[in-house]
Parts: structure tokens; C-alpha cells; sequence
């Protein structure tokens, strides 16, 4: 509503050795110096109007990380830095040599000002655990410390990027944020990754966590009474695999293109239902044989969220905003602002059914 001035997003607030107050937002970079206010934008020089982190080096220079990579402020002008993390400077520190360091997305870059060269240190080459790494730390001895996405704190000895280990906390998910739970045929729990395919096993019978002995082509929806998991693979459909066999359901066999595939239910009468970005699909083991829309059935929205086969041979299914039922004889029913919900926007994440059929 007001894309000339600053937002009230703050992502971060650094006051610099001359008494100024610079503010990060996701909408430029604020100068405060006691009265008046001055906004910075690309149109200044940054690289991006999504400011995540700020640093002051050892001979005043402001530094500012962006979603787009990292300036550098001398007073007057705004000059980008000619690589770092690809996607988002999340930390900036100046280490032992005078030697800068960048984490974010990506990975960690160093740049040394006196050979002009950058390195670069991520799980791509295999130095790091994970893709992103986040907040930035220095101590006295010039041990350099960050943050990663899930596989704990990683440290470089003495600034060296030669001397680098990752300290986690044993026996814990490796994932830093976990969206779904599978019980296994094995009697294992497979807790899989938010808005990911990272899986964490974790076995009852010694509380040891571990990961699954091959990747998976997408994230896992449940396993059915074969010991076969379900695999939704991103804009292709979703994968059976068993033990020694695996079946790709595509749009080959009727299902929406470049949709995702974001739950499967089995009703009490057999029928295999199929819930994916653009209507539910119905599925006899081989093909989809009918792909049911808002427009056509009582279904809150042709987005199905999640779904739950009841133990009356009800189907429930939420969308991407409402609830509804489908009855076995095939009418359905919808719940929404009134019935039970206080807003037509209620979003519904999950269902479940307890034992007494509630």
C-alpha cells in the first residue's frame, strides 16, 4: 500500500561507531541520526529492498546483507559485492587477516581483500551439512561460528576454513522444522521435513534417530499394508515403492500436469483417492479413472489440502480454505463460516479420527 517507505518488517538494527542507527526491513534500509529518517532502496545501489543483516567492519565500513547478496556503504555510494551466498546474506563477519566471511543460503563465502578472491564453503563442496546457514558469531581467539539449518552449530578453528566441525546435539531429528508423521509397518515413526523431503526415522524400541538408507524421490505420504511407502515427487505425480519394485503415477495415468499430489486415502469401499493442487482424483491402482472439481461437487476448492478416511466410509477432505464430508452414497456436506468456523478464510491442516469415532 505504501511501496516508498520503509517497512515494519524489521529483520535487523545495528547502531554504527558514529552514533547513526541503520534499520534492515523487508522494504530498505533505514538511517536514523536522531530526528530525521532516510531510506535506502536498489534504486540507491542494493541489491535487493529485503535487508536481513548489517555489520560495521573494523574501519567503519557498513556492510549490509540482502535476499539478492551483500553492499558495502562508504558514506556516499553503494557497491555490491561480487559473489557470496545465492540466496540471502543472513551473516557478516570480518575475521583474523582482515578476511570476510558471508553465510546465508547457499552455503558460507569468504573474501580475502588483499588476493581479491572468494571461496566458496558449502554442501556442495562437501565442506558443509547443510544448504543454509544463518547467524554469524566471532569470539576472542578468532574462532568463527554459524548457524545451520537443522545439523546444528558449525566451526571454523582459528578463522581457518581447513579446520571446520560441526557440533549437534546427538540423538535429535536432523530437520529443523517437521511437517508430517508416518507410522511404519516396522514399527518405526517417519517425521517428515516441513516443505521438504528430508525424512528422520525414529525407533520406539532404543529412541535412536536416523535417516532412511536410500533418498526418496519426493516427500512420503504413508505406507500401505504392503510396507510400500507413497511418494509424492514435486509437479510429477507420486511414487509406490516397495521393497524390490517402485510404480511412477504420472500424467500418463490421468493426473493433473505440473500439480503436486498432496495426500492418498483409502475409503472403507475400496476406492484409492488421490488429493493434488487441481481436484481429487480417483484412482484404481493402474490409472485415474475421474477427477472431481469444486465447480462439480461439494468440495471446498479444486486445491485439496488434506484428507481423512473416517471409519463410517466418510471422506474428509479440506481445501484451501473450508472443510467438507463426503457420505459414502456420494452427497456431501460443507462446513465452513457458522458451521463451525468463526471466518470464511479457516484453514484446516489436518484431520484425525479418535477411537470412539469422533
Amino acid at each position: 500500500e505504501n511501496p516508498d517507505v520503509l517497512s515494519n518488517f524489521v529483520n535487523t538494527v545495528l547502531e554504527s561507531p558514529d552514533g547513526l542507527f541503520w534499520v534492515g526491513t523487508m522494504n530498505g534500509l533505514g538511517r536514523y541520526d536522531g530526528q530525521t529518517w532516510t531510506r535506502f532502496t536498489t534504486v540507491d545501489g542494493l541489491p535487493s529492498n529485503d535487508i536481513l543483516t548489517l555489520f560495521v567492519d573494523s574501519q567503519g565500513l557498513l556492510i549490509i546483507g540482502t535476499s539478492a547478496g551483500a553492499a558495502y556503504y562508504d558514506g556516499q555510494t553503494f557497491t555490491t559485492a561480487d559473489q557470496g551466498p545465492p540466496d540471502g546474506v543472513y551473516g557478516i563477519l570480518e575475521g583474523l587477516g582482515g578476511r570476510y566471511w558471508f553465510s546465508g543460503g547457499g552455503g558460507i563465502w569468504r573474501f580475502d581483500p588483499d588476493k581479491g578472491d572468494w571461496k566458496e564453503i558449502s554442501e556442495g563442496t562437501g565442506d558443509l551439512p547443510e544448504y543454509s546457514m544463518y547467524g554469524a558469531a566471532i569470539d576472542a581467539d578468532g574462532n568463527l561460528y554459524f548457524g545451520s539449518d537443522g545439523s546444528g552449530l558449525v566451526r571454523f578453528a582459528g578463522g581457518s576454513d581447513r579446520e571446520i566441525a560441526v557440533w549437534s546435539v546427538p540423538n535429535v531429528p536432523s530437520s529443523a522444522a517437521l511437517g508430517g508423521i508416518l507410522a511404519v509397518p516396522d514399527g518405526t515413526i517417519w517425521f517428515v521435513e516441513e516443505y521438504g523431503a528430508y525424512v528422520d526415522v525414529f525407533n520406539p524400541q532404543d529412541e535412536t534417530w536416523s535417516r532412511p538408507q536410500e533418498d526418496l524421490p519426493g516427500w512420503p505420504m504413508f505406507f500401505d499394508a504392503q510396507g510400500s511407502v507413497w511418494v509424492s515427487e514435486w509437479n510429477n505425480g507420486f511414487w509406490i515403492i516397495g521393497s524390490d519394485n517402485q510404480t511412477h503415477i504420472s500424467a500418463d495415468q490421468g493426473l493433473p500436469t505440473d500439480y503436486q499430489v498432496r495426500d492418498v486415502e483409502f475409503t472403507a469401499d475400496g476406492t484409492m483417492w488421490i488429493a493434488t493442487d487441481l481436484g481429487l482424483a480417483v484412482f484404481d491402482g493402474q490409472a485415474v479413472t475421474q477427477i472431481l472439481m469444486a465447480a462439480d461437487t461439494g468440495l471446498p476448492s479444486d486445491f485439496i489440502r488434506t484428507m481423512l478416511a473416517a471409519s463410517d466410509g466418510s471422506l474428509w477432505v479440506s481445501g484451501e480454505h473450508g472443510l467438507a464430508r463426503r457420505y459414502p452414497d456420494g452427497t456431501w456436506e460443507q462446513f465452513g463460516s457458522g458451521n463451525p468456523f468463526s471466518y470464511d478464510g479457516i484453514q484446516v491442516y489436518d484431520i484425525a479420527e479418535d477411537t470412539s469415532g469422533v
